[in-house]
């Protein structure tokens, strides 16, 4: 890809669409100011003798923790953080500050100063946590929460924010630090993991890293929107081995976009890109099915940006499958030009940016995500509903503040982490991983996570059967078609859930060879997932080989709320798939016909010895002769036929049965 500097290349008709939204979006905020007017203002200040997480009341006795107010908070509650470092250990149970609601955070500054910056932090040190440090997920009471973060600093997590689903996020004025997405096989998005409607303003993402993508900002899944104004983007990394220039192929140092942003937006304008890293796209890897737009920006070089681009600066890089182009035409050929032109990061800053601290400050009226006032035109997102109306601060000592209206684009399902390479070479696109430490001693792990419908995974590993110290994830598959493009289940079958199980070593190293002892695990189907006329018997655990499906022995049960519920124990971890086969362990044929050829429905020899009963006997033709199976017949006699099929008869295979 080519360009011709000042060149623009672009039509008139998304900045209409764009004033167009802008104007509906004034409206619509200033009503839903009005409907929250009966907010409250929390306060947390851990400098504060009085504190208190249980008896907090006002800024005379605030909280001590941000965790504690965010949990205690309302919709359209305001927090106003004070300077200080507010340090959020995540547990399994408990892994982040989760927020699922309309909620406006405000601090005293984005600066490394505790005595005048508010510091939001996963640990006590960079590389500590395996966690979110703010994970914004919506739910079932709330889809679309419109959630505003100010003048903070954010630092130490796995990943500083991550965000899902309809989320509606604002985030200005503030620092995203010193993440390190390194705790799993294949970690995308450092400082920033976004698959919700986001917008970024004068905000500086710095020195942040992943093992994979995205050492900035990963977008992902589903039309999500990326709108970044006024911002620094620099000193990021993408690596597997801590050197970005080795042959692993991680991708996007500052921006990572991976293929499933049909009609997402990525806007970036008036930011400085500079000094990422990675082994490819040092600047932004770009693979969609929808036009960006990275106009205006500085990357680093008065050439422009290099790779795809013109120049020698940072390099953009669009997949050759991506169907649409990354525009990048004008370009900033100063640093002046971005709005933070003063700041000078490098791949280890402290930025100098710090708002005006108070102990309990107003937040600014806040434009909406998609209207912000960038020198390009903004495309227009698919209309679809805007959330209620929810309460909003006026109270106490602050006025009233302006929220964003959300204008999400299309079909709202949440989706949302990594790009994940499984060791068996599938790559799928999994919406956040729940990850978690294995203790020392005898104590058993668990460890849970859910997918967009409610599906639900459960992992329990007994006292030694991994090695103390290792990691473990858990990770929702949400784009079953991308799973089984390249995973295809068998004829007739229908995958309708899928999760990818992980571990790895202290050091990260995947862990390969089979458990020292089985490790349960406990998948559950919610009724709207099962398909019509599908019983517990055709419904199957199964995990993916690399080659094929293969059945997980596990027993089914029927809840009364029509979910479905398996469980069973595996002896590693790969991606495993609750997948819909009718007619499953059983054969076309009737056994009141005595014996036919016909075919199997699939299923291990369980299902196998419970289809043919003692006295039956299948045989199956292999390199021109049959091979016979009897659960009747001593072991030594079936010996042949279990080491030719080590799982059973395969699912459609012509068989001849006798019963």
């Amino acid at each position: 890809m080519t360009a011709t500097p000042h060149a623009l290349s672009r039509s008139h008709a998304p900045r209409l669409a764009a004033a167009l939204i802008a104007v509906i979006a004034v409206v619509g905020t200033l009503l839903v100011v009005q409907d929250r007017v009966h907010a409250a203002t929390l306060h947390v200040d851990a400098s504060n003798s009085g504190c208190s997480d249980t008896t907090a009341d006002s800024a005379v006795t605030p909280y001590c923790t941000l965790d504690a107010a965010v949990k205690d908070s309302s919709s359209g509650d305001t927090i106003a953080v004070s300077a200080g470092e507010y340090t959020k250990v995540g547990t399994v149970n408990d892994p982040s500050i989760t927020i699922q609601h309309d909620l406006i955070i405000q601090g005293a500054g984005d600066g490394s100063d505790p005595s005048t910056d508010t510091i939001i932090q996963g640990a006590s040190v960079a590389g500590a946590s395996d966690f979110y440090v703010i994970d914004i997920s919506p739910n079932s009471s709330n889809p679309t929460p419109v959630v505003e973060l100010h003048d903070v600093r954010i630092r130490y997590g796995s990943t500083g924010i991550r965000a899902t689903g309809d989320a509606v996020v604002t985030i200005e004025d503030s620092t995203i630090t010193e993440n390190r997405c390194v705790a799993v096989q294949s970690c995308s998005g450092g400082g920033i993991w976004n698959n919700a409607y986001m917008t970024i303003r004068t905000t500086t993402i710095v020195s942040n890293r992943a093992n994979e993508h995205g050492g900035g900002i990963v977008l992902s899944g589903r039309p999500a929107e990326l709108t970044i104004q006024d911002s620094v983007i620099a000193g990021n990394a993408s690596d597997a081995d801590g050197n970005a220039s080795s042959s692993n192929e991680e991708y996007g140092g500052a921006i990572y976009v991976d293929g499933f942003l049909a009609g997402g937006v990525l806007e970036v304008h008036g930011t400085r890109i500079e000094n990422n890293s990675a082994w490819s796209a040092d600047g932004i890897f770009f693979e969609s099915e929808t036009e960006g737009d990275v106009t205006e920006n500085w990357w680093g070089d008065a050439s422009g940006p290099g790779g795809d681009g013109p120049g020698g600066g940072q390099s953009i890089v669009v997949s050759d499958d991506s169907d649409e182009a990354l525009l990048h035409d004008p370009w900033c050929t100063d640093s002046a030009c971005t709005a933070l032109s003063s700041a000078t990061p490098t791949p280890t800053p402290t930025p100098t940016a710090s708002p005006t601290p108070t102990a309990s400050p107003t937040p600014t009226a806040s434009p909406t995500p998609t209207a912000s006032p960038t020198p390009t035109a903004s495309p227009t997102p698919t209309a679809s509903p805007t959330p209620t109306a929810s309460p909003t601060p006026t109270a106490s000592p602050a006025p009233t503040v302006s929220v964003p209206i959300p204008i999400p684009t299309a079909t709202p399902t949440p989706a949302p982490t990594p790009i994940l390479t499984a060791d068996n070479g599938v790559e799928v696109p999994v919406d956040g991983f729940s990850v978690g430490q294995i203790p020392t001693g005898e104590s058993p792990f668990v460890l849970d996570a859910s997918n967009e419908n409610g599906g639900q995974a459960r992992v329990e590993v007994p006292g030694g059967a991994l090695p103390a110290g290792s990691n473990v994830s858990v990770g929702p598959i949400n784009d079953l078609d991308a799973l089984t493009d390249q995973a295809p289940p068998p004829d007739g079958a229908d995958v309708t859930a899928a999760f990818v199980l992980q571990a790895a070593d202290e050091d990260g190293n995947p862990i390969e060879d089979d458990f020292a002892a089985p490790v349960d695990v406990t998948f559950t189907l919610p009724a709207d997932d099962v398909p019509p006329g599908a019983g517990s018997g055709s419904l199957v655990v199964t995990f993916w080989n690399g080659d094929r499906w293969v059945e997980v022995e596990a027993t089914a049960t029927t809840n009364p709320d029509g979910s479905v519920t398996f469980e069973g124990s595996v002896d590693h971890f790969t991606i495993f798939a609750v997948a819909h086969m009718p007619g499953y362990g059983r054969f076309g044929a009737s056994s009141d016909s005595g014996a036919a050829l016909t075919t199997w429905g699939g299923g291990g020899y369980a299902r196998l010895d419970e289809a043919l009963g003692a006295a039956g006997l299948v045989a199956v033709v292999e390199q021109g002769r049959f091979i016979l199976y009897s659960p009747g017949r001593p072991p030594w006699l079936n010996e042949r036929f279990v080491a030719v099929r080590p799982d059973g008869v395969r699912r459609g295979e012509i068989v001849f049965v006798k019963w």
